[in-house]
């Protein structure tokens, strides 16, 4: 973003960024600070499982069809935070980001030829998924016809993968399958699934 700090006083800023690099103050200390804590004391919203109190059966298969196919594989569902964190509010939780936070090559046809420090063009962390059901309604944001209190309407944008060029979570699913990517195996995996079990699959991730 072209923001120096002391973490990062040098960035790569490309030679079309103006007003980057060591051409831009630092921020303060301070204003990286409550930055981090801000962003570290950020609450995600809870799984949508519910049906009038009564848990969804098709995303419960949809959950199990998720791990037979193998997705969880990198999309690891759940982890504990250490005890020993800084914020008591995050300390010794079981959290469920539903990624391995690691790197994966994804093939030449997701590559986008930027590397960024060891990491080629093509390998992308992966992405946790908790919150993808409502990702639309952030990235298209609300509109409030009414003008009053709790009157907002989603306004969604679906857009998925680093450069949205997935049109829907079906797409993002089978651009995993692309040739020489690491979710290939998956992707081929989810394309034999009967229609119901696939519909299943993506009612699950919509509920995260």
């Amino acid at each position: 973003m072209g923001v120096r700090t002391s973490v990062l006083p040098n960035p790569d800023c490309g030679s079309a960024q103006t007003n980057c690099g060591g051409n831009s103050p630092l921020m303060p200390e301070e204003n990286l600070d409550n930055l981090i804590l801000y962003i570290s004391a950020l609450g995600v919203r809870p799984q949508r499982v519910w049906n009038e109190g009564v848990e969804n059966q098709q995303v419960l298969q949809g959950r199990e069809q998720f791990r037979n196919i193998g997705c969880a594989g990198c999309h690891t569902e759940s982890f504990q935070t250490s005890e020993f964190h800084p914020l008591a509010e995050v300390r010794d939780q079981t959290i469920y980001p539903y990624s391995d936070m690691l790197l994966h090559y994804m093939g030449e046809g997701l590559a986008d030829n930027l590397g960024e420090g060891l990491a080629s063009g093509g390998e992308w962390r992966t992405t946790p998924l908790w919150g993808l059901g409502l990702s639309a309604c952030v990235t298209g944001g609300v509109t409030n016809p009414t003008g009053r209190e709790g009157g907002e309407i989603c306004t969604p944008d679906h857009a998925y993968l680093h450069d949205g060029r997935a049109r829907s979570i079906e797409e993002a699913i089978l651009w995993h399958g692309i040739e020489g990517s690491e979710g290939k195996i998956s992707t081929d995996a989810y394309k034999a699934l009967s229609v119901q079990n696939q519909q299943s699959v993506l009612r699950f991730l919509e509920s995260l």
